[in-house]
């Protein structure tokens, strides 16, 4: 029999008012506009349909139906399916998956757009399968899910959206996911508002409550792309938790979605960013998350081999090309469609490849918008209009103020560019106007409307976006001081394709402006330009940094006192006088060489580490072995089930386990935790490490309860 006082909450959340009732059914009604329906609902079994008299609603003019459920959760997904119309959503969503397909086709010069799937890193560690099947299994759970995935600007971010929508839409077709795409809604500061608007367009007939509520039932899958765009205009302090704040913090906003009880499934996708960094944000998770699974995923570098197959990467070596400079899914979706005969020529230098990218966009320009300007006057105006962006800290702008911008370029060269239509005699057209010619300018190839529905415009990706900030910087159209932030990201990024002579010069013209950025930013900048570290970090975080190939490690005291957390270290050179008292959370190494420095104990900690184990031993070589006289079992137990009290904490942060310990004993206190991890005590999970209550009779052994 169902419950009445479920089926009241069901009906009453979906706008419904409760009717006449009985011990039989019960009655809601729901009147909107021109239509007015009646719901009976059976409450008993051996009630059939067809023992209720319908005729006093229908004389009433109701549209009468009455409907038998099994259970409670059928009731709601009736409700689901016909208010969100879940069927027609989805095929809505579908159809975006196709269009963007189309548009991704055109931006690559007209290749077949194909999503090639790479490794990806997950919670520290390198993983080979798919990336969109692992977040569907994430999803595919009763519990809380949080899944933030990361990449650097360009790196596939928004086409891992769609992929996952559309994976999401075929796997789970009684549900919806609610893509939230926040490069088209950038002139909202408060992320808050910036969701309820999504909400709004994509359920206008639907209440936000409603549909939030559905988020929270793990019915509606929330994919929130590019969060990073408003991480510059939100105020942030994760330690406020005050609940009267005027400006609502964005995690905040996400934190409410995760209420006690959910099965809210969201996944953020970012560049990687200070707002993921850091203890605040471990103890944001762990104050306000504490039942919510945090998953970290960053996109990895494609593999060559994936994208254009061992003959093409066979000629690329012949003319001594940086390979791992052309890991970018724009270069190579270039490469991948070249004839071989290309790779003769054409593509002979890593700059080479770059500028015949952009020389094949702009030649198409020549022809598909008659536009009788040079590649190198094209390149001359879009840079500059890279600059001004950049200089008025925006990425997207109405049309009608990048034409504005554009006009203020070209300036005084109007006649001399509009007179060359009077000398194209395969061209039909009439000299344009100044005004036709700006919109020719402003539907430039390298410039996109960041949404059918929406008259803004920006640079056709931020690979583009990036070289054109570089072309500007490297022609002084802008000052160095002002490319920071995620403009200096964009660049960096773009460059790191370049060669290593263009490469190094920017970095030394960046250099005053990196110097001043956050000791993240530095690293990866060095990192990225320079293929080496130039300069030394103390007590510094650093989190999701990739050293890749062909850096070295290897100056006595890099980084001292500072924490890795979910850094990866691949095929990369290591020596051990390069670190001291440092602490590695997460991180993993893979066919790292490691070089045995002078230093005998570098005072080295590592917490659910994999592949460490010779960087260790190395960087701790005391003759006289230590006899642990301490039971850190214990002292790292008493931390979730402290003395005097009589209930333990059910989760801590990785680092909070070794807050306040000695530096002596952090080796002794991970070891411990590691052990206590093996056995089933500890449960290792994202960002925290849970208590196993089913052990509960082994851990009071251990700390003698």
């Amino acid at each position: 029999m169902l419950s009445s006082e479920n089926l009241i909450k069901l009906y009453t959340r979906y706008g419904f008012e409760q009717g006449p009732s009985s011990d039989q059914c019960l009655v809601f009604f729901s009147q909107k506009g021109y239509f007015q329906n009646a719901e009976i609902v059976l409450l008993r079994d051996d009630v059939s349909p067809e023992e209720i008299d319908k005729s006093e609603y229908e004389q009433m003019g109701y549209s009468v139906r009455v409907r038998s459920f099994k259970d409670a959760a059928a009731v709601h997904d009736a409700l689901f399916s016909g208010f969100f119309n879940t069927k027609i959503s989805n095929n809505r969503l579908l159809r975006e998956y196709t269009n963007f397909c189309k548009q991704q086709q055109d931006k690559l010069l007209g290749t077949k757009y194909q999503y090639v799937v790479g490794e990806f890193i997950e919670n520290g560690l390198l993983q080979k399968q798919n990336v969109i099947q692992r977040i569907r299994s994430i999803f595919d759970t009763e519990e809380q899910q949080l899944i933030i995935l990361e990449a650097s600007a360009g790196y596939g971010k928004t086409c891992t959206s769609f992929e996952v929508i559309k994976f999401l839409v075929e796997t789970f077709p009684s549900k919806i996911p609610l893509m939230a795409e926040l490069s088209k809604n950038r002139k909202a500061s408060i992320f808050r508002y910036v969701l309820l608007s999504e909400i709004d367009q994509k359920f206008p007939s639907l209440s936000s409550e409603l549909v939030t509520y559905e988020i929270g039932e793990g019915r509606i899958f929330l994919i929130i792309d590019g969060f990073d765009e408003l991480l510059s205009k939100s105020y942030l302090n994760l330690k406020d938790s005050s609940p009267n704040k005027d400006a609502q913090t964005m995690l905040d906003t996400i934190a409410q979605l995760f209420s006690e009880g959910s099965k809210t499934k969201v996944l953020l996708t970012t560049r990687k960013s200070s707002i993921f960094v850091g203890e605040d944000f471990d103890d944001w998770v762990d104050n306000h998350l504490s039942n919510c699974n945090v998953t970290r995923i960053q996109l990895a570098v494609p593999s060559l081999r994936d994208w254009i197959g061992a003959e093409k990467i066979k000629k690329l070596k012949e003319h001594d090309i940086e390979l791992d400079n052309i890991l970018n899914p724009v270069l190579l979706s270039l490469l991948r469609s070249a004839p071989l005969e290309d790779f003769e020529n054409k593509y002979s230098s890593n700059d080479q490849i770059i500028a015949q990218y952009i020389e094949l966009l702009l030649k198409r320009e020549q022809t598909r918008q008659s536009l009788p300007l040079e590649v190198s006057e094209q390149l001359s105006i879009m840079s500059r209009l890279a600059a001004e962006m950049v200089e008025c800290d925006i990425s997207t702008e109405d049309i009608d103020f990048i034409k504005y911008m554009l006009e203020d370029i070209v300036g005084d060269q109007f006649s001399k560019y509009l007179n060359r239509y009077e000398m194209m005699s395969d061209v039909l057209e009439t000299k344009p106007t100044e005004s036709e010619f700006l919109n020719k300018l402003s539907h430039h190839a390298l410039l996109d409307r960041v949404s059918s529905q929406s008259n803004q415009i920006g640079f056709l990706n931020d690979f583009i976006f990036g070289l054109m900030i570089a072309e500007a910087l490297e022609h002084d159209y802008i000052a160095p001081s002002d490319v920071k932030g995620k403009y200096l990201d964009i660049a960096i990024t773009a460059l790191s394709t370049a060669s290593s002579e263009r490469r190094n010069k920017l970095y030394s013209t960046l250099s005053s402006t990196i110097d001043k950025e956050t000791s993240q930013r530095k690293l990866n900048a060095s990192i990225i330009l320079l293929k080496s570290i130039q300069e030394s970090f103390e007590s510094e975080y650093f989190d999701g940094i990739y050293f890749g190939e062909k850096i070295s490690i290897i100056n006595f005291e890099t980084f001292k006192n500072s924490i890795f957390t979910d850094c990866v270290f691949n095929n990369c050179e290591i020596n051990t006088d390069a670190f001291r008292t440092c602490q590695f959370y997460n991180c993993s190494f893979y066919n790292v060489k490691i070089v045995v420095g002078e230093t005998l104990n570098c005072e080295l900690t590592f917490l659910s580490c994999s592949g460490h184990q010779q960087f260790a031993e190395a960087a701790y070589r005391e003759n006289k072995k230590i006899e642990h006289t301490v039971d850190y079992e214990r002292t790292v137990l008493e931390q979730y089930w402290k003395p005097g009290y009589d209930m333990a904490e059910p989760r801590r942060a990785h680092q909070t386990l070794l807050r306040g310990v000695a530096q002596s004993d952090k080796m002794a206190v991970a070891e411990a935790i590691d052990s206590l991890i093996k056995k089933g005590i500890l449960i290792k999970k994202a960002r925290v490490i849970e208590l196993n209550f089913e052990k509960m009779e082994e851990i009071k052994n251990i700390i003698h309860r």
